[in-house]
Protein backbone atom coordinates (compact mmCIF):
# COMPACT_ATOMS: atom_id res chain seq x y z
CA UNK A 1 0.00 0.00 0.00
CA UNK A 2 2.98 2.07 0.66
CA UNK A 3 4.92 3.96 -2.35
CA UNK A 4 7.67 6.17 -2.38
CA UNK A 5 6.70 9.52 -3.38
CA UNK A 6 9.08 11.58 -5.96
CA UNK A 7 8.61 14.95 -5.25
CA UNK A 8 10.65 17.55 -7.71
CA UNK A 9 10.47 21.13 -6.24
CA UNK A 10 11.25 23.60 -9.22
CA UNK A 11 14.10 25.71 -8.78
CA UNK A 12 14.18 28.43 -11.76
CA UNK A 13 17.98 29.28 -10.66
CA UNK A 14 18.44 25.11 -10.95
CA UNK A 15 17.01 24.80 -14.17
CA UNK A 16 18.33 28.18 -15.27
CA UNK A 17 21.99 26.22 -15.19
CA UNK A 18 21.38 23.25 -16.71
CA UNK A 19 19.78 21.85 -20.18
CA UNK A 20 16.56 20.65 -20.89
CA UNK A 21 17.36 17.36 -21.46
CA UNK A 22 18.45 17.23 -17.54
CA UNK A 23 14.49 17.86 -16.70
CA UNK A 24 12.70 14.25 -16.04
CA UNK A 25 9.29 14.26 -15.52
CA UNK A 26 8.27 10.48 -14.02
CA UNK A 27 4.71 9.53 -14.17
CA UNK A 28 4.73 9.03 -10.93
CA UNK A 29 6.27 12.50 -9.77
CA UNK A 30 4.28 15.18 -7.60
CA UNK A 31 5.27 18.62 -8.82
CA UNK A 32 4.91 21.05 -6.03
CA UNK A 33 3.07 24.32 -7.57
CA UNK A 34 5.38 26.64 -5.70
CA UNK A 35 8.86 27.91 -6.15
CA UNK A 36 11.16 28.91 -3.37
CA UNK A 37 9.01 32.37 -2.49
CA UNK A 38 5.49 31.64 -3.57
CA UNK A 39 3.13 28.67 -3.26
CA UNK A 40 0.47 28.07 -5.86
CA UNK A 41 1.78 30.05 -8.40
CA UNK A 42 2.30 27.32 -11.80
CA UNK A 43 -0.72 28.25 -14.16
CA UNK A 44 0.82 25.82 -16.70
CA UNK A 45 3.99 23.29 -17.79
CA UNK A 46 4.05 22.52 -21.58
CA UNK A 47 6.68 20.16 -23.32
CA UNK A 48 7.46 20.43 -27.10
CA UNK A 49 10.41 18.40 -27.92
CA UNK A 50 13.14 20.35 -26.06
CA UNK A 51 10.86 23.44 -24.97
CA UNK A 52 10.45 23.03 -20.68
CA UNK A 53 8.04 26.13 -20.76
CA UNK A 54 6.31 27.27 -17.38
CA UNK A 55 3.92 29.93 -16.83
CA UNK A 56 2.60 31.29 -13.93
CA UNK A 57 -0.25 32.76 -12.31
CA UNK A 58 0.97 35.87 -11.73
CA UNK A 59 3.63 38.33 -11.58
CA UNK A 60 4.67 38.96 -7.55
CA UNK A 61 6.38 42.33 -7.96
CA UNK A 62 8.59 44.61 -10.81
CA UNK A 63 11.09 42.34 -11.32
CA UNK A 64 9.44 39.09 -11.53
CA UNK A 65 8.86 37.16 -14.64
CA UNK A 66 5.56 34.60 -15.16
CA UNK A 67 7.16 33.53 -18.30
CA UNK A 68 10.08 30.76 -18.36
CA UNK A 69 11.53 28.52 -21.33
CA UNK A 70 14.02 25.64 -20.44
CA UNK A 71 14.60 27.42 -16.92
CA UNK A 72 15.18 31.01 -18.44
CA UNK A 73 12.90 33.96 -17.93
CA UNK A 74 11.52 34.58 -21.24
CA UNK A 75 9.34 38.10 -20.68
CA UNK A 76 8.71 39.92 -17.54
CA UNK A 77 6.69 42.77 -19.18
CA UNK A 78 3.06 41.24 -19.74
CA UNK A 79 1.08 39.87 -16.92
CA UNK A 80 -1.47 37.33 -19.04
CA UNK A 81 0.08 34.28 -20.95
CA UNK A 82 -1.65 31.25 -22.01
CA UNK A 83 -1.72 28.20 -24.05
CA UNK A 84 1.58 28.31 -25.68
CA UNK A 85 2.24 25.71 -28.48
CA UNK A 86 5.30 25.19 -30.83
CA UNK A 87 5.69 25.31 -35.05
CA UNK A 88 9.17 24.47 -36.71
CA UNK A 89 11.51 27.27 -34.25
CA UNK A 90 8.59 29.22 -33.50
CA UNK A 91 7.10 29.68 -29.57
CA UNK A 92 3.71 30.77 -29.78
CA UNK A 93 1.63 32.27 -26.83
CA UNK A 94 -2.08 33.62 -26.14
CA UNK A 95 -1.53 37.34 -24.45
CA UNK A 96 -4.42 40.32 -24.48
CA UNK A 97 -4.41 42.89 -27.63
CA UNK A 98 -3.75 46.17 -25.67
CA UNK A 99 -5.41 47.74 -28.93
CA UNK A 100 -8.95 45.41 -28.84
CA UNK A 101 -10.68 45.48 -25.42
CA UNK A 102 -11.55 42.49 -24.62
CA UNK A 103 -9.36 40.29 -27.08
CA UNK A 104 -6.78 38.07 -27.22
CA UNK A 105 -3.57 37.76 -29.83
CA UNK A 106 -0.77 35.85 -30.16
CA UNK A 107 2.51 36.61 -30.33
CA UNK A 108 5.34 34.63 -32.04
CA UNK A 109 8.66 33.86 -29.98
CA UNK A 110 11.98 33.47 -32.38
CA UNK A 111 14.52 31.54 -30.65
CA UNK A 112 16.96 32.83 -33.19
CA UNK A 113 16.54 36.19 -33.08
CA UNK A 114 15.49 36.38 -29.21
CA UNK A 115 12.62 38.65 -29.62
CA UNK A 116 8.71 38.49 -29.77
CA UNK A 117 6.54 39.79 -32.49
CA UNK A 118 2.94 40.43 -32.62
CA UNK A 119 1.73 37.40 -34.86
CA UNK A 120 -1.87 39.08 -35.61
CA UNK A 121 -4.75 37.18 -34.88
CA UNK A 122 -7.18 38.94 -32.18
CA UNK A 123 -10.54 37.85 -31.57
CA UNK A 124 -12.91 37.70 -28.94
CA UNK A 125 -15.01 34.87 -27.69
CA UNK A 126 -17.03 34.71 -30.81
CA UNK A 127 -15.97 31.65 -32.37
CA UNK A 128 -15.90 33.50 -36.27
CA UNK A 129 -12.76 33.35 -37.88
CA UNK A 130 -11.20 32.71 -34.67
CA UNK A 131 -8.11 30.35 -34.66
CA UNK A 132 -9.18 27.85 -31.84
CA UNK A 133 -6.81 25.15 -30.04
CA UNK A 134 -8.23 21.69 -30.32
CA UNK A 135 -9.01 19.19 -27.11
CA UNK A 136 -5.30 17.29 -28.56
CA UNK A 137 -3.51 20.40 -28.11
CA UNK A 138 -1.74 19.82 -31.72
CA UNK A 139 -4.41 21.03 -34.10
CA UNK A 140 -6.17 24.33 -34.77
CA UNK A 141 -9.71 24.93 -36.21
CA UNK A 142 -12.39 27.79 -37.48
CA UNK A 143 -16.16 27.96 -37.33
CA UNK A 144 -17.44 29.70 -40.29
CA UNK A 145 -21.19 30.84 -39.42
CA UNK A 146 -22.25 33.22 -42.06
CA UNK A 147 -25.38 31.89 -43.28
CA UNK A 148 -23.61 28.28 -43.09
CA UNK A 149 -22.17 26.31 -40.47
CA UNK A 150 -19.15 24.89 -41.34
CA UNK A 151 -15.72 23.85 -39.42
CA UNK A 152 -12.57 24.07 -41.37
CA UNK A 153 -9.01 23.14 -40.14
CA UNK A 154 -6.34 25.79 -39.92
CA UNK A 155 -2.62 25.94 -40.82
CA UNK A 156 -1.85 28.50 -38.49
CA UNK A 157 1.29 29.69 -40.50
CA UNK A 158 -0.51 30.13 -43.82
CA UNK A 159 -3.78 31.34 -42.88
CA UNK A 160 -5.16 28.52 -45.40
CA UNK A 161 -7.77 25.69 -43.87
CA UNK A 162 -9.77 22.56 -45.58
CA UNK A 163 -13.51 22.25 -44.72
CA UNK A 164 -13.76 18.94 -42.53
CA UNK A 165 -17.54 19.64 -41.51
CA UNK A 166 -20.66 21.05 -42.80
CA UNK A 167 -23.41 21.21 -40.24
CA UNK A 168 -25.66 23.42 -42.05
CA UNK A 169 -28.00 20.16 -43.65
CA UNK A 170 -28.12 19.26 -39.60
CA UNK A 171 -29.06 22.24 -38.73
CA UNK A 172 -31.74 23.45 -40.36
CA UNK A 173 -34.13 19.80 -40.34
CA UNK A 174 -33.07 19.55 -36.22
CA UNK A 175 -36.23 20.26 -33.81
CA UNK A 176 -36.34 20.29 -30.09
CA UNK A 177 -38.58 18.18 -29.07
CA UNK A 178 -41.35 20.35 -28.47
CA UNK A 179 -39.68 23.42 -28.18
CA UNK A 180 -39.75 24.59 -31.70
CA UNK A 181 -36.92 25.14 -33.90
CA UNK A 182 -33.03 25.41 -33.27
CA UNK A 183 -31.76 28.99 -33.92
CA UNK A 184 -28.52 28.85 -32.41
CA UNK A 185 -25.66 26.00 -32.64
CA UNK A 186 -21.83 26.87 -31.68
CA UNK A 187 -18.74 24.37 -31.03
CA UNK A 188 -18.38 23.33 -27.98
CA UNK A 189 -15.05 20.73 -28.56
CA UNK A 190 -13.65 19.65 -31.12
CA UNK A 191 -10.85 16.74 -31.27
CA UNK A 192 -8.43 15.58 -33.70
CA UNK A 193 -7.97 12.26 -34.12
CA UNK A 194 -6.35 11.87 -37.61
CA UNK A 195 -5.25 14.69 -39.57
CA UNK A 196 -8.81 15.72 -41.42
CA UNK A 197 -10.43 13.72 -38.89
CA UNK A 198 -12.37 14.50 -35.44
CA UNK A 199 -14.66 14.34 -33.01
CA UNK A 200 -17.30 17.14 -32.11
CA UNK A 201 -19.67 18.29 -29.62
CA UNK A 202 -22.03 20.68 -30.77
CA UNK A 203 -24.52 22.89 -28.61
CA UNK A 204 -27.84 23.48 -30.10
CA UNK A 205 -30.82 26.02 -28.18
CA UNK A 206 -34.37 26.65 -29.13
CA UNK A 207 -34.55 30.12 -28.59
CA UNK A 208 -34.40 32.36 -25.54
CA UNK A 209 -32.85 29.19 -23.80
CA UNK A 210 -29.38 28.35 -22.30
CA UNK A 211 -27.28 25.73 -23.81
CA UNK A 212 -28.93 22.21 -22.66
CA UNK A 213 -28.44 20.31 -26.15
CA UNK A 214 -25.26 18.66 -26.31
CA UNK A 215 -24.58 16.08 -29.79
CA UNK A 216 -21.47 14.27 -30.74
CA UNK A 217 -20.11 13.91 -34.69
CA UNK A 218 -17.77 12.52 -36.14
CA UNK A 219 -15.84 14.16 -39.26
CA UNK A 220 -13.88 12.37 -41.65
CA UNK A 221 -13.44 12.32 -45.48
CA UNK A 222 -16.52 10.00 -45.66
CA UNK A 223 -18.96 13.19 -44.08
CA UNK A 224 -20.14 14.07 -40.94
CA UNK A 225 -22.14 11.38 -39.29
CA UNK A 226 -23.86 11.54 -35.58
CA UNK A 227 -22.66 9.31 -32.57
CA UNK A 228 -26.30 9.18 -31.58
CA UNK A 229 -25.63 6.76 -28.38
CA UNK A 230 -22.62 8.58 -27.22
CA UNK A 231 -25.21 10.97 -25.03
CA UNK A 232 -28.32 10.61 -23.23
CA UNK A 233 -30.52 14.28 -23.37
CA UNK A 234 -33.18 14.92 -21.24
CA UNK A 235 -34.74 18.34 -21.24
CA UNK A 236 -35.67 18.26 -17.44
CA UNK A 237 -31.84 17.27 -16.14
CA UNK A 238 -28.87 18.98 -16.93
CA UNK A 239 -25.56 16.78 -18.31
CA UNK A 240 -22.38 17.92 -19.33
CA UNK A 241 -20.33 15.25 -21.59
CA UNK A 242 -16.36 16.44 -21.73
CA UNK A 243 -13.93 14.49 -24.32
CA UNK A 244 -10.88 14.70 -22.02
CA UNK A 245 -7.97 13.40 -23.53
CA UNK A 246 -7.04 10.56 -26.18
CA UNK A 247 -4.52 7.82 -25.75
CA UNK A 248 -1.09 7.68 -27.73
CA UNK A 249 -2.60 5.27 -30.09
CA UNK A 250 -4.91 7.78 -31.16
CA UNK A 251 -8.04 5.24 -30.80
CA UNK A 252 -9.82 5.67 -27.67
CA UNK A 253 -10.74 8.75 -26.03
CA UNK A 254 -11.56 9.72 -22.87
CA UNK A 255 -15.11 11.03 -21.80
CA UNK A 256 -16.55 12.15 -18.63
CA UNK A 257 -20.32 12.64 -17.88
CA UNK A 258 -21.52 15.12 -15.34
CA UNK A 259 -25.26 14.76 -14.88
CA UNK A 260 -27.99 16.43 -12.53
CA UNK A 261 -30.99 14.17 -12.05
CA UNK A 262 -33.57 16.19 -9.93
CA UNK A 263 -35.32 12.89 -8.73
CA UNK A 264 -32.07 11.69 -7.17
CA UNK A 265 -31.39 11.97 -3.38
CA UNK A 266 -28.42 13.29 -4.40
CA UNK A 267 -28.77 14.59 -7.35
CA UNK A 268 -25.60 15.64 -9.16
CA UNK A 269 -23.30 12.68 -9.88
CA UNK A 270 -21.03 11.71 -11.97
CA UNK A 271 -19.84 9.00 -15.08
CA UNK A 272 -16.78 8.21 -17.26
CA UNK A 273 -16.34 6.37 -20.45
CA UNK A 274 -14.26 5.08 -23.22
CA UNK A 275 -14.89 5.36 -26.15
CA UNK A 276 -13.26 3.58 -29.29
CA UNK A 277 -12.99 5.78 -32.08
CA UNK A 278 -13.22 3.16 -35.07
CA UNK A 279 -16.19 0.98 -33.20
CA UNK A 280 -17.91 3.91 -32.08
CA UNK A 281 -18.32 1.86 -28.52
CA UNK A 282 -18.46 3.58 -25.33
CA UNK A 283 -17.29 1.35 -22.38
CA UNK A 284 -17.93 2.34 -18.71
CA UNK A 285 -14.87 3.33 -16.35
CA UNK A 286 -14.17 5.22 -13.07
CA UNK A 287 -15.84 8.96 -13.68
CA UNK A 288 -13.58 11.57 -12.90
CA UNK A 289 -14.64 14.91 -10.70
CA UNK A 290 -15.08 18.18 -13.40
CA UNK A 291 -12.58 20.74 -13.28
CA UNK A 292 -12.48 22.93 -15.61
CA UNK A 293 -8.30 24.12 -14.76
CA UNK A 294 -8.26 20.08 -14.87
CA UNK A 295 -5.63 19.74 -17.78
CA UNK A 296 -2.44 22.75 -16.77
CA UNK A 297 -0.15 21.28 -19.68
CA UNK A 298 1.00 18.89 -22.12
CA UNK A 299 4.21 16.77 -23.21
CA UNK A 300 4.12 16.37 -27.37
CA UNK A 301 6.99 14.77 -28.43
CA UNK A 302 7.50 14.44 -32.30
CA UNK A 303 4.14 15.02 -32.37
CA UNK A 304 2.60 12.54 -30.20
CA UNK A 305 1.37 13.05 -27.21
CA UNK A 306 3.41 11.08 -24.73
CA UNK A 307 1.18 12.61 -20.88
CA UNK A 308 -0.94 15.43 -19.56
CA UNK A 309 0.07 17.49 -16.88
CA UNK A 310 -2.99 17.78 -14.68
CA UNK A 311 -4.24 19.80 -11.36
CA UNK A 312 -5.07 18.05 -8.80
CA UNK A 313 -4.78 18.51 -5.14
CA UNK A 314 -3.51 16.68 -2.04
CA UNK A 315 -5.71 15.67 1.03
CA UNK A 316 -3.72 18.79 3.14
CA UNK A 317 -5.66 20.65 0.24
CA UNK A 318 -3.06 22.00 -1.28
CA UNK A 319 -2.56 22.23 -5.08
CA UNK A 320 -0.27 20.07 -6.99
CA UNK A 321 0.63 19.32 -10.31
CA UNK A 322 0.83 15.56 -12.02
CA UNK A 323 2.21 13.90 -15.22
CA UNK A 324 -0.99 11.54 -16.47
CA UNK A 325 -0.68 9.09 -18.88
CA UNK A 326 -4.28 7.99 -20.43
CA UNK A 327 -4.09 4.28 -20.74
CA UNK A 328 -7.55 3.05 -21.97
CA UNK A 329 -6.55 -0.75 -20.60
CA UNK A 330 -5.75 0.79 -17.02
CA UNK A 331 -8.91 2.40 -16.79
CA UNK A 332 -11.06 -0.82 -17.89
CA UNK A 333 -9.38 -2.90 -15.38
CA UNK A 334 -9.58 -0.46 -12.24
CA UNK A 335 -12.73 0.17 -13.36
CA UNK A 336 -13.90 -3.75 -13.05
CA UNK A 337 -11.93 -4.33 -9.81
CA UNK A 338 -14.22 -1.24 -8.74
CA UNK A 339 -17.03 -3.56 -9.15
CA UNK A 340 -15.79 -6.37 -7.35
CA UNK A 341 -14.60 -8.54 -10.33
CA UNK A 342 -12.10 -10.53 -10.78
CA UNK A 343 -9.06 -9.44 -13.07
CA UNK A 344 -7.34 -11.97 -15.42
CA UNK A 345 -4.52 -11.99 -16.48
CA UNK A 346 -5.51 -10.62 -19.87
CA UNK A 347 -6.37 -7.80 -18.16
CA UNK A 348 -3.02 -6.89 -16.65
CA UNK A 349 -1.26 -8.26 -19.75
CA UNK A 350 1.54 -5.28 -20.89
CA UNK A 351 0.94 -3.19 -18.28
CA UNK A 352 3.98 -1.48 -15.99
CA UNK A 353 5.08 -1.00 -12.89
CA UNK A 354 3.71 2.22 -13.00
CA UNK A 355 0.25 1.00 -14.25
CA UNK A 356 0.31 -2.08 -11.77
CA UNK A 357 0.63 0.52 -8.79
CA UNK A 358 -1.77 2.43 -9.67
CA UNK A 359 -4.06 -0.46 -10.09
CA UNK A 360 -3.15 -2.18 -7.17
CA UNK A 361 -3.90 0.63 -4.89
CA UNK A 362 -6.84 1.65 -6.71
CA UNK A 363 -8.45 -1.52 -4.65
CA UNK A 364 -7.45 0.34 -1.28
CA UNK A 365 -8.81 3.57 -2.65
CA UNK A 366 -12.46 2.64 -3.18
CA UNK A 367 -12.67 1.84 0.57
CA UNK A 368 -11.37 5.70 0.87
CA UNK A 369 -7.31 4.50 1.87
CA UNK A 370 -5.42 7.49 3.57
CA UNK A 371 -2.46 7.15 1.20
CA UNK A 372 0.93 8.46 2.54
CA UNK A 373 2.35 8.92 -0.88
CA UNK A 374 1.27 12.56 -2.12
CA UNK A 375 1.13 10.95 -6.01
CA UNK A 376 -1.74 8.52 -4.82
CA UNK A 377 -3.00 11.33 -2.88
CA UNK A 378 -3.15 13.79 -5.81
CA UNK A 379 -3.79 10.71 -8.57
CA UNK A 380 -6.96 9.36 -6.65
CA UNK A 381 -8.29 13.00 -6.16
CA UNK A 382 -9.08 13.13 -9.38
CA UNK A 383 -11.70 10.53 -9.13
CA UNK A 384 -15.46 11.31 -8.08
CA UNK A 385 -15.73 8.35 -5.94
CA UNK A 386 -12.50 9.25 -3.93
CA UNK A 387 -12.84 13.48 -4.32
CA UNK A 388 -15.67 13.40 -2.27
CA UNK A 389 -17.29 15.88 0.53
CA UNK A 390 -18.41 12.97 2.87
CA UNK A 391 -15.39 10.82 2.29
CA UNK A 392 -12.33 13.77 2.34
CA UNK A 393 -12.72 14.00 6.24
CA UNK A 394 -12.74 10.58 7.24
CA UNK A 395 -9.35 8.74 5.17
CA UNK A 396 -8.37 5.42 7.24
CA UNK A 397 -5.37 3.30 6.96
CA UNK A 398 -7.94 0.24 9.04
CA UNK A 399 -9.14 -1.00 5.38
CA UNK A 400 -7.75 -4.70 5.30
CA UNK A 401 -11.40 -6.23 7.66
CA UNK A 402 -12.94 -4.12 4.14
CA UNK A 403 -11.53 -6.18 1.23
CA UNK A 404 -13.23 -9.22 -0.35
CA UNK A 405 -11.83 -12.11 -1.30
CA UNK A 406 -12.32 -10.97 -4.91
CA UNK A 407 -10.02 -8.02 -3.71
CA UNK A 408 -7.63 -9.97 -1.78
CA UNK A 409 -7.51 -12.03 -4.97
CA UNK A 410 -6.58 -8.88 -7.41
CA UNK A 411 -4.01 -7.62 -5.24
CA UNK A 412 -2.38 -11.45 -5.41
CA UNK A 413 -2.69 -10.97 -9.14
CA UNK A 414 -1.25 -8.19 -9.63
CA UNK A 415 1.48 -8.32 -6.88
CA UNK A 416 2.66 -11.42 -8.43
CA UNK A 417 3.09 -9.95 -11.57
CA UNK A 418 5.01 -6.47 -9.92
CA UNK A 419 7.35 -9.16 -8.98
CA UNK A 420 7.80 -10.80 -11.98
CA UNK A 421 8.28 -7.76 -13.61
CA UNK A 422 10.56 -6.42 -10.68
CA UNK A 423 12.83 -9.41 -11.50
Amino acid sequence: MKKRTIVIIISFLTLWQISFSQVEFKLDTVIKTYNAKYNNDYKGIYIYDTLFIEILAKKFDSKSCNLFVNGRPLDCNNTFFKNPFKIDEFLFIQTPDSKKNGKLKFVQYSFEDSVFKDFGYSYSRNQQDSFIQDNSFKRFYHVIKNNEFKIKTANFLNKKGKEIADFDPFIKKTYFEGLGDIYYANVEEVLFFESNSAIIQICMNPEGADCSNYRFFIATAAGVKEIKDLFKFDVLNGYLLEMLFIDESQKTVRLNNRIYDQDRPNPLYYEGYILDIEKLKKKKVLAWINNIELISGINIQGNDIKHYFLLSNLDSKNKVIIPYKFIPQLDLAMYKGHQNEKLTKDDIKGLDLYTLGILRNSIFAKYNYAFSSEFYQAYFNLFAFYNHYEKKGKRTKNINDKLTETDKFNIKLITNTEKELGK
